[in-house]
């Protein structure tokens, strides 16, 4: 396509003067600092990288003194200026931005700053070819709209033109097609209209994010054209059929689009105020002949075999990962033979393994076994991958990859009893990844299996400290070994804390100096909402652990309501739930302290500490207050009985109507490795004495204490009842609804029903024989 009047040959003067010319210009550009590449460009020119078939160039975005350097994509689908991804729009700390790409300059261009995830993958997958600068952004159609985009795909050139009218004549050359563009491009994107198969005529736009060219796979089998390889797609002369093929899509949202691998064997000029497409083709066409069989094989009656063709030609053709994937998607509702099937995924899989990148291999193996199904069938299957991806592991990226590929082999050579080979290939995965729970399950199995059950047990509790994937089931494996060690009724408690120790989540605060401990008989509640699931817990969770060992008995009683957020937990309870209700808690960790609520700020372990001193503050304010009320409970374990007498008095009068009296059970530890880390969980909240609002604190004057009585196996079977519809999608390995007798206490408080205010709390143990008064 011949360029606008400015870029026609000059006159012979010109020519003559142009080495001069030139040198001035190359001295005037140096003298302002010009790089070597805008001094090969023309006016409004930029370098156009097609990385995978999209058109990027390198750009600086400047805002004041903020300056970000990144790769922006040249999106054609996109109808706004500029968008950002949201980490180079927190750099500029702006909405606008100057764009330099090359002499290419973009004046103040408004942009949209979000997350955007395909910028991340390609990066990622394409960080080589984009000598590391990242795609941070892309140019939309409303960045040329007072321009002319000239694309300039075989010489990789963007340039920037003056815009033209619609009735502007545009001067002739071979070669050139001019396409009107349907509607207006800034509002419904580009579109243009192509004569299909059979006169078929329907709109298509254009695209660069995909380097494919695409069709809706209903509209492709309504031409006859199934697998994508149409006869033709032109407009005018322009015939893009004889270009590319088009990838069927199921359930389109538009008919198709011409991608950027087609744009980038053109010349395209887009005149967006004309509503024009100018494309300039070389006649001679380079048919992308391999793109083509593969959608025949994928999408048409090729089938597995053509399928296996690409995917096991060798070297690995451009198509050959995608081929293998297909090839291993039509295994997968084969009715192939089990041993038929295995024997071709696997074959499948080492197609899919040796056309990914060398330095990617292993991490898709490791892709291959997870998809795999988990039938005795496929074992061979997943240590054949399992090897052919550790093949390649000293190149891989993922440096743990190799040590997840030793973790499949261990537990494979496990399964079939060779314990040589499944010791060898374990103990190679913890030396890789210390961390990983199911290398430690699979060796403390294999100690179990040759009654090595110290050995076993040591093992299992390393499992427990991947508490999100392996946690509960090292559990039970560290209760089978401490069982086969100490007995069946064995005690594992003190073992646990003493290899727990430096190990799992622990804070603990300096003692108080005794002089500064001034009681005035006030004793505080401190109810923390919190979850075994949730991250954000812990350190709220061993700041209350460390106030309630750091403050007496009688200055401080503490309660944690187990909820199921952000998942399903095995210590909630009905007791939980209704309280949770009747507060209004709607996340975790959230704290109350004498019913008003508190700041017990969450994170992680490391924000203990902060944590636990703001607390202290608030207690330290509090615990100068007066008490107006006075609590007498008496807890005794008769059988399978928790017995209550329970006693309330005024300290400044008699008792208001809205002074309601509640009794909780409480288990002052309990063992469950939760998916946060937390291992032992206090002062956990089990049933509940008295209904949800409490009883009137009339009704339990001192002289005549209120009485009942809580059957320990029935909140067993409420706890257990309560956990089911939980379950439904995944069941607790770990089901903690067993009832420790001997760590049952009973925590009561007295709480104003009209403002929520806790007046008094007190606790006492739940002794087996005789009783105990707590205050």
């Amino acid at each position: 396509m011949p360029d606008r009047a400015s870029h026609l040959d000059p006159p012979l003067d010109a020519k003559r003067r142009a080495p001069a010319l030139a040198l001035a210009l190359v001295l005037a550009l140096v003298g302002a600092g010009a790089t070597r590449a805008q001094i090969d460009l023309a006016d409004g020119e930029a370098h156009l990288r097609w990385a995978a078939g999209r058109p990027m160039v390198r750009a600086t975005l400047r805002s004041g003194e903020k300056v970000y350097i990144c790769h922006l994509l040249i999106d054609l689908s996109e109808t706004g200026s500029l968008v950002l991804h949201r980490n180079a729009a927190s750099v500029l700390q702006s909405s606008s931005c100057r764009v330099e790409a090359g002499n290419a300059i973009f004046e103040e261009l408004p942009f949209a700053a979000r997350r955007d995830t395909w910028m991340e993958e390609f990066t990622r997958d394409h960080a080589e070819e984009l000598q590391e600068v990242p795609v941070a952004g892309a140019l939309g159609l409303a960045a040329f709209a007072d321009r002319t985009l000239r694309l300039d795909g075989p010489k990789a050139r963007l340039r920037l033109l003056p815009a033209r009218d619609a009735a502007e004549a545009l001067p002739e050359a071979p070669g050139l097609q001019v396409i009107e563009l349907l509607g207006d491009p800034l509002q419904g994107g580009l579109r243009l209209e192509l004569e299909l198969d059979g006169g078929r005529r329907e709109r298509f736009g254009l695209h660069t994010r995909e380097r494919f060219s695409w069709i809706d796979a209903e509209l492709a089998r309504e031409i006859g054209r199934g697998d994508g390889v149409l006869r033709r797609a032109r407009s005018g002369a322009l015939d893009f059929a004889a270009r590319t093929p088009f990838r069927p899509f199921e359930r389109a949202a538009r008919k198709g689009s011409l991608g950027g691998g087609v744009l980038q064997g053109l010349v395209l000029e887009l005149e967006l105020r004309a509503r024009r497409a100018v494309f300039e083709a070389d006649p001679k066409i380079d048919y992308p002949e391999d793109e083509a069989a593969f959608y025949r094989a994928r999408y048409g009656d090729g089938g597995l075999d053509a399928l296996r063709e690409i995917a096991t030609k060798k070297p690995p053709g451009a198509y050959a990962g995608e081929a293998a994937a297909a090839w291993l998607e039509q295994l997968g509702t084969s009715e192939l033979a089990p041993e038929a099937r295995s024997e071709a995924t696997e074959a499948a899989g080492r197609a899919a393994i040796a056309a990914a990148p060398r330095k990617a291999q292993s991490k898709k193996a490791l892709e291959l076994i997870e998809a795999l199904p988990n039938e005795p069938a496929f074992a061979a299957t997943r240590a054949a991958l399992a090897e052919a991806g550790l093949a390649s592991s000293r190149d891989a990226e993922d440096g743990t990859a190799a040590f997840e590929l030793r973790l499949v082999l261990g537990r494979l050579a496990l399964q079939r009893d060779d314990r040589a080979a499944a010791k060898k290939h374990l103990l190679a995965a913890v030396f890789g990844v210390p961390t990983k729970g199911a290398a430690h399950l699979s060796l403390a199995e294999l100690h179990a299996r040759g009654g090595e059950w110290e050995m076993a047990r040591a093992r299992a509790f390393l499992a427990m400290l991947d508490a999100r994937e392996t946690g509960q089931a090292g559990y039970l494996s560290f209760l089978q070994a401490h069982r086969s060690l100490a007995g069946p009724d064995a005690d594992p408690l003190p073992v646990l804390e003493d290899l727990a120790d430096g190990r799992t989540p622990y804070f603990e605060a300096l003692p108080r100096e005794q002089s500064s401990v001034s009681k005035t008989g006030k004793t505080l509640l401190l109810e923390l909402f919190t979850g075994a699931m949730c991250p954000p817990c812990v350190a709220a969770d061993l700041a209350v652990d460390a106030a309630a060992k750091h403050y007496d008995a009688d200055e401080l009683v503490v309660l944690q309501w187990h909820l199921p957020i952000p998942a399903p937990d095995p210590l909630f309870s009905p007791a939980s739930a209704e309280r949770g209700t009747a507060r209004g808690v709607r996340a975790t960790p959230t704290a109350f302290l004498d019913g008003e609520s508190a700041r017990v700020p969450g994170g992680k372990v490391g924000d203990a500490a902060e944590s636990f001193r703001t607390l202290r503050e608030q207690l330290q304010a509090k615990l100068a207050e007066p008490p107006s009320a006075k609590l007498e409970l008496r807890a005794e374990l008769v059988g399978d009985e928790a017995a209550l007498e329970l006693g309330c008095s005024g300290l400044t009068g008699p008792l208001p109507a809205s002074w309601r009296v509640h009794a909780v059970l409480v288990e002052e530890l309990v063992v469950f490795p939760g998916a946060n880390g937390i291992l032992f969980h206090h002062q956990v909240a089990r049933a509940s004495f008295t209904p949800a609002r409490g009883i009137a604190a009339a009704d339990a004057i001192a002289s005549q204490p209120w009485k009942t009585v809580l059957v320990l196996s029935e909140v067993e079977d409420a706890l257990e009842h309560h956990l089911a519809p939980f379950e439904e999608r995944e069941p607790f390995l770990v089901r903690p609804t067993d009832l420790v007798r001997e760590r049952l206490r009973v925590v009561a408080f007295v709480e104003d029903a009209t403002s929520g205010r806790v007046l008094q709390a007190a606790q006492a143990p739940l002794r087996s024989s005789g009783a105990e008064r707590g205050r």
